[in-house]
């Protein structure tokens, strides 16, 4: 017998060619594994069917403007860009997003090896690709995917830009930062985190008397244009509804308010742990806290003007804080009054995954339960994202699924078309953008063509549809109003909103409540009303609703692919 054959000779010949691969064409290697990784998740896009915000995003590629009700155009103007080459489906609309997160994968990568070890760079990798949050969201056609990519690509072009002082490489980052500003409001921050940066090194004090970085700030100011240029023309909408995404608005007199709510912050927490994966995110919590303790030990190194000094790495543990650390307390800050959304600090984990490569190149040898505690972390993120690609086995209630969003619309559409015949209806009429948008999709998938408008309330912004052609011109027509129930009411017999109700000579329910299902499984709730005569209405539209350009109807929207 063979003795010390623990593995079979064709196993260690194909591991040691891919160390030698890794060690010899180290990019080479991440270029492969990014690009099956891409291919995967392209398969992925067509599994699912579009989530109301994508949908909501897709409509407005279809009415291009310089700005919308809560995010800049770039979006828009990528889905189209999608769609131009992919058609109206979920690859074409998606495929964008892959793109982009298969380079903010590779700008991670890179970014991992430049500022420390090599060999840690493929934890770096590997963690990027398996985080829940990064790996649901390079799948789906949001605002984020673009944040995560034009803010990775800033902090690769301003470290590249702070060691050379280059024009070009300043130009570039101050580029990023204003598309990223124009992808997803958050990504303004990043522009305090290079002014940070700046101020709180000697080199980049003397940086900030050279007209390189201000010519960076002046592209990315540029970058805002269409913000300031649609907000002058709109009633500073923008505003207002950052105020009131942030629960920063009574709702009674729409005025500042902010208050401590101790459980917001640990909602907020709580979340961000779930989406990164509860041991990978104490993991970088731990690599934030040594990095911060170590780059104040070493604060007297910071008057060196040289960073290729032998304590270098304690500006680049510095600069990696500072595209990470501002964001994660601006949102946290906030938390002590909203918890907000968890993808909102998504740009700062990757510089954050980053520094967790530092950290564990000089913990690794030292704590054998940081080295069982890192496997476990990414096994933890494997599993986690698994299973959140496919979350029926689970049964989860629909509040707490991220799925049953995208799940459930096939019987909706059926039972609304089928009320819509039976009542003979003019045009259909739901209370919520995503309701809207998500039919709207559906119907275009199945080549139905019929009027659908989001109920509206003269006088008064809801959303981007506000700005759009709306019902009032049909006076004295027939509407089935749809409504998603709320889950704590407590009415035993449904009724339309009152300020729908107001514009209809009568209604009825059509039915009782139903719930629409997917294999058994109970998705949401919704009610049909049959509305009966549209008042004649004034469009008493602000001065909000001006706009520059002719919007076509959204039963435009219908056509085929």
């Amino acid at each position: 017998m063979q003795k010390n054959h623990s593995h079979h000779p064709l196993t260690r010949t194909i591991h040691e060619k891919i160390r030698l691969l890794s060690q010899k064409h180290p990019m080479g290697l991440a270029l492969l594994i990014v690009l099956l990784v891409t291919v995967l998740r392209l398969l992925l896009t067509t599994r699912y069917p579009l989530s109301p915000d994508e949908a909501y995003y897709w409509l407005w590629s279809k009415n291009l403007d310089w700005f919308y009700f809560s995010k800049g155009p770039i979006v828009a103007y990528t889905i189209a860009l999608g769609t131009w080459f992919g058609g109206n489906t979920e690859l074409g609309v998606r495929w964008p997003s892959v793109i982009l997160s298969a380079l903010s994968l590779f700008l991670l990568f890179y970014a991992s090896r430049r500022f420390f070890s090599p060999a840690l760079s493929w934890f770096c990798l590997v963690a990027g690709i398996c985080t829940p949050l990064f790996a649901l969201g390079s799948i789906v056609m949001t605002i984020d995917p673009l944040s995560v990519f034009f803010w990775a690509a800033a902090i690769v072009t301003g470290w590249l830009a702070w060691r050379t002082n280059s024009t070009a490489w300043w130009s570039l980052t101050g580029m990023c930062v204003g598309l990223g500003f124009l992808s997803k409001f958050t990504n303004a921050i990043q522009a305090i985190c290079f002014l940070c940066f700046l101020l709180g090194t000697s080199r980049g004090r003397q940086m900030l008397r050279t007209p390189s970085p201000w010519w960076a700030a002046t592209l990315a100011l540029l970058c805002t244009l269409p913000f300031w240029i649609w907000n002058a023309n709109h009633d500073w909408v923008n505003w207002k509804h950052l105020l009131s995404r942030g629960q920063l608005l009574t709702p009674e007199t729409q005025s500042l308010f902010f208050s401590i709510k101790p459980m917001e912050f640990l909602l907020f927490v709580g979340l961000q742990a779930l989406v990164i994966s509860p041991i990978l995110w104490l993991i970088i919590l731990c690599s934030i806290i040594w990095a911060v303790h170590k780059t104040i030990s070493s604060i007297t190194f910071f008057q060196h003007k040289n960073c290729t000094h032998p304590e270098g790495q304690e500006i680049q543990l510095f600069y990696l804080l500072c595209q990470s650390v501002p964001l994660f307390l601006f949102f946290g800050l906030f938390a002590l009054n909203d918890a907000g959304q968890p993808n909102w600090t998504a740009p700062g984990y990757v510089a954050a995954v980053v520094i967790v490569g530092k950290f564990l190149q000089k913990m690794w040898n030292k704590s054998p339960l940081l080295r069982l505690s890192s496997i476990c972390a990414l096994v933890l993120a494997v599993l986690s994202t698994l299973i959140l690609h496919n979350t029926r086995p689970l049964r989860l209630p629909p509040e707490i699924d991220p799925l049953s969003r995208i799940r459930g619309w096939d019987e909706l559409c059926q039972k609304i078309l089928t009320a819509q015949q039976s009542y003979k209806a003019d045009f259909l009429l739901a209370n919520h953008y995503g309701l809207v948008s998500a039919l709207t999709w559906q119907f275009t998938q199945k080549n139905i063509r019929t009027p659908i408008f989001r109920s509206q309330n003269p006088g008064r912004i809801n959303d981007q549809f506000s700005f759009w052609p709306n019902y009032f011109d049909r006076t004295n027509q027939n509407a089935i109003l749809i409504v998603k129930m709320k889950k704590n009411t407590t009415r035993k017999t449904p009724r339309p909103p009152k300020a729908i109700r107001e514009q209809f000579e009568d209604w009825e329910l059509i039915n009782e409540p139903f719930w629409t299902k997917e294999k058994d499984l109970p998705i949401a709730k919704y009610a049909l009303f049959y509305m009966k005569k549209l008042k004649k209405l004034t469009d008493h539209q602000p001065s909000a609703t001006l706009t520059t350009h002719s919007t076509p109807s959204l039963t435009h929207h219908t056509n085929k692919p």
